[in-house]
């Protein structure tokens, strides 16, 4: 078996859960733990993959998380998910 091309690498990275029982008003994925969001975190380690494409997943409060991601990684894509039906 071949060893796979890094450069054919698609990520998706899901951020759209709504955090409710971190009883916060900041979304999930934006709370900061070691001076990066939990998201940029995340996008930090997919960079390190050097993927061909990143999709990323928002939902809710969207509005500010998917501004986030862009800032982080403007060439990842958004893909929005409407309905969020709990964990996993």
């Amino acid at each position: 078996m071949a060893e796979p091309v890094l450069n054919d690498l698609t990520v998706v990275v899901l951020a759209a859960g709504g955090g409710t029982r971190m009883k916060s008003k900041t979304p999930k994925m934006l709370h900061e733990i070691g001076g990066r969001s939990l998201v940029g975190h995340v996008l930090a380690a997919v960079r390190e993959t050097s993927p061909r494409a990143v999709v990323t997943v928002v939902g809710h409060q969207r509005e500010l998380v998917g501004p986030h991601v862009t800032d982080l990684m403007p060439e990842s894509l958004l893909a929005v998910q409407e309905e969020q039906k709990g964990t996993g």
